[in-house]
Parts: C-alpha cells; structure tokens; sequence
C-alpha cells in the first residue's frame, strides 16, 4: 500500500516538475504580408518568455505594448545568428497584456497588429498531492480495517458440532 503511495505521490511531483521546467515562447513571424503569432494560451507571471521574431529584411525590432495596469512595455530585440530577432520578456503581472512587434524595414517603421497575451499564476499540483495522499490513506485504513475485523470473527467463532 504504502508503496503505490509512493509511486503515485512521485508521479504528481514529475508532473509538476516537468510543467515548472516547460520553457515560454512567443515567436512572431512578419515575412508574409500578414504575420503570425504563436503563442501559448496563457504565460505564467515572474517567468522569462523567449521571444523570437522572423523578420529577414528588418534592420531592428522591438516588442512593444500595454501591461494589465496601464504600464508601457518596450523590449528591444538582438539580431540572431540565423538572422531572426530574439529577446527575452517577463511578465510581473497578471492579466492581458497588448503588444506588438515594431520593425525597422528600409528607413520605415512596420508594427504588426497587435496582439494579446493572457498571463497568469503558475497552477498549484499541491492541493491534488494532499487529496491523493488523502484518499489512499483512507482506502489503506478501510482495508486494514476490514482486514483485521474478519481475522477477530473468524478466531471469535465457536466450532459448530
């Protein structure tokens, strides 16, 4: 009993563990004449996304936009080796945030459309830990229980003649 307890208890922890160690990334492509944005559903507060933007005929890019409470958000993005832009964003706070890629292409400025971003609080795995534990430790106790009733029946038992 104990052991599956355990085992289960080890699989709600590498569980969370893999979602804690799950990268953010928000990539933005602008080669088309409308671009496209991949991101997640939603981004968790405090955590660094990874920005990458593909814009081959920029000169410069940079993330631009509104946080939840109103706040001005600029980023400006490093040119990569393979010729995209990349740069790095933390949300501090949660809500939608509005923002947009500004680039320089031939002395010009181009801003994608804006798009938003939903930012929210890590989910907690504790409270189903504590309900798992909980359970078993019932179901464990029940058996136990059932278990010792039948063993005092069957020696309180009188033979029958």
């Amino acid at each position: 009993m104990f052991r599956s307890l355990a085992f289960l208890l080890l699989c709600l922890t590498a569980t969370a563990c893999a979602a804690a160690d799950a990268s953010q990334k928000l990539t933005v492509d602008i080669r088309g004449n409308a671009s496209r944005i991949d991101a997640l559903e939603h981004y968790v507060v405090n955590e660094p996304v990874a920005i990458h933007v593909k814009a081959p005929s920029a000169q410069s890019a940079v993330l631009v936009g509104v946080a939840p409470g109103g706040g001005n958000v600029r980023i400006p993005l490093q040119r990569a080796a393979d010729g995209s832009f990349a740069g790095m964003l933390t949300l501090p706070a949660t809500g939608i945030w509005s923002l947009a890629v500004d680039a320089a292409v031939a002395g010009t400025h181009a801003k994608t459309a804006t798009f938003a971003l939903n930012a929210a609080e890590r989910d907690s795995y504790a409270g189903a830990a504590l309900m798992l534990a909980l359970s078993l430790a019932s179901i464990g106790g029940g058996v136990g229980l059932i278990r010792i009733a039948r063993q005092g029946s069957s020696q309180a038992a009188p033979d029958a003649p």
